[in-house]
């Protein structure tokens, strides 16, 4: 099934909700590119949660119930390397709502829930990962609160991408630069994931 997600998502994106599991005010919205990998992921959420990107993490596949399946490690040494050789998120995209769980530091277990949203047409002249969505302010690494002025000063520092708000803990959709068109795949109208097998997501010429 993963294939099907894969072969016409090439100039797609993938929208991703972003909680941490002990952190219910927490939530970030993260659209990246379908070509994206989890090592470009890894640094995406780092960077947004504004953690320092020096401990081993990993992404685990995981079912409906949350239950840790496939492990995709993400060693510190990762971003070390020139080549990336982590997989693909596409390639392991096996149903609409797919769910991962990202421990971002072993050392401290902080761990977050991740969810496929969306799958949308990608937008000119956005900077990808692009964080769609911020409510909240994440812990810090070691514990303690982060500020939002200082979160909006790490993710700029970084290039990473974020909708335009004067309040980065409110949700700021309608400021994004694009408008959802019919082409958008908004999962929510699959009326049963069950019979995913039979959906055609080719696009018409």
């Amino acid at each position: 099934m993963s294939k099907i997600f894969y072969t016409f998502a090439v100039k797609m994106i993938y929208r991703f909700k972003v909680r941490f599991e002990e952190e219910e005010d927490f939530e970030r919205w993260i659209d990246i590119k379908t070509t994206a990998t989890f090592l470009q992921f890894h640094n995406a959420i780092q960077d947004t949660i504004k953690f320092n990107k020096k401990e081993d993490a990993s992404f685990y596949v995981s079912n409906d119930s949350w239950k840790r399946m496939k492990e995709i490690t993400l060693p510190a040494s990762a971003n070390e390397s020139k080549n990336d050789n982590s997989p693909v998120i596409a390639a392991y995209i096996n149903e609409p709502y797919q769910k991962f769980i990202y421990v971002a530091d072993h050392s401290m277990e902080w761990t977050m829930e991740v969810e496929l949203s969306k799958i949308m047409d990608e937008t000119k002249d956005v900077f990808y990962p692009f964080i769609a969505k911020s409510v909240g302010n994440p812990p810090r690494q070691n514990g303690l609160q982060i500020s939002e002025a200082e979160l909006a000063e790490e993710m700029i520092s970084n290039d990473i991408g974020i909708a335009e708000s004067d309040d980065l803990s409110e949700p700021n959709i309608g400021n994004l630069p694009r408008t959802e068109s019919e082409d958008s795949i908004n999962l929510d109208d699959f009326p049963d994931l069950d019979d995913i097998d039979g959906l055609d997501f080719s696009e018409e010429d």
